[in-house]
């Protein structure tokens, strides 16, 4: 029964090959319902004016990227103007974001290798 299900196995891996070589990661241009890159693919971002944040800040939910910007502090259009506070906002998160895996990632490294940390 194997020898009749080499041929489909094969060919659903180059099926996956194919399909995981094909991702293309987009330029962001940080206008609502663009794109960003993350973790090798691209989400969608919602650029939302709100009253009940503090502080501009990005969420990501459902695969989307999420910009809640305080609506003091948004554009005066929310697809025209400068987009360097958002662009600052995306970096910031990434680099949080980062942070935040790289940690976990090291964390669950020491563990795996019995390592203690020492302070």
């Amino acid at each position: 029964m194997l020898k009749d299900k080499t041929k489909w196995i094969s060919r659903k891996k180059s099926e996956y090959r194919d399909k995981s070589n094909k991702i293309e990661v987009i330029k962001p241009i940080f206008r609502n319902n663009s794109t960003v890159p993350y973790l090798g693919k691209n989400l969608k971002l919602n650029v939302m004016q709100s009253y009940s944040v503090e502080k501009d800040i990005m969420k990501i939910r459902n695969n989307q990227l999420f910009a809640f910007i305080k609506i003091e502090n948004r554009d005066e259009s929310m697809d025209d103007g400068i987009l360097e506070n958002r662009v600052r906002l995306y970096e910031n998160w990434i680099l949080k974001a980062a942070k935040i895996y790289s940690k976990r990632r090291c964390q669950n490294i020491q563990k795996s290798l019995w390592l203690i940390r020492v302070r």
